[in-house]
């Protein structure tokens, strides 16, 4: 059974979540952070996911019954791929492995085909972020290429071409 989970737009108001969310080591070096974040930063992180008009955007995962932030996920235009859409989480440690980021991910994914079923998603992960390959792979994507984040971190790129269909 899918997990439980909420999603919200976020706001400024979040900003101590975000630094909490990448504070732990095992996020920060999946995503290039030497250091977690300032409270400052975080809120003008925020104040540029504000910016994504619908259906785009940044939405906080909230879970349990208690509905407490634990990641993000967004949907944006995809810098690699023309048209496709760019899919993409962030989990704190704590709720790894309980199929959030899959299932948060399902729901971006089926709302945004309600509205264009011809959409190409596409998902990109450092090749050593092997968790996020498998939420790629449990999505039905496949791989499309490989390239250098930053032009020096091996990076994998995934893609969901139009029609196949995510339960």
């Amino acid at each position: 059974m899918p997990p439980q989970f909420r999603l919200r737009k976020p706001t400024v108001a979040d900003a101590p979540f975000i630094v909490w969310l990448d504070t732990p080591a095992a996020v920060r070096e999946h995503v290039l952070m030497a250091s977690p974040p300032t409270l400052e930063q975080a809120e003008s992180v925020i104040e540029r996911w504000l910016t994504f008009r619908d259906p785009f955007g940044y939405f906080i995962i909230e879970f349990g019954s208690d509905n407490r932030p634990v990641g993000w996920v967004h949907a944006k235009p995809c810098v690699h791929i023309n048209g496709a859409i760019e899919l993409g989480w962030r989990l704190h440690p704590d709720v790894w492995g309980f199929g959030i980021a899959t299932a948060a991910a399902q729901h971006v994914i089926a709302t945004l085909r309600q509205l264009d079923p011809a959409v190409t998603f596409t998902a990109s992960t450092l090749q050593s972020n092997v968790r996020s390959q498998r939420v790629m792979d449990r999505l039905g994507m496949s791989l499309h290429t490989g390239y250098l984040h930053a032009d020096l971190h091996p990076a994998l790129l995934y893609n969901l071409e139009a029609g196949i269909n995510v339960e």
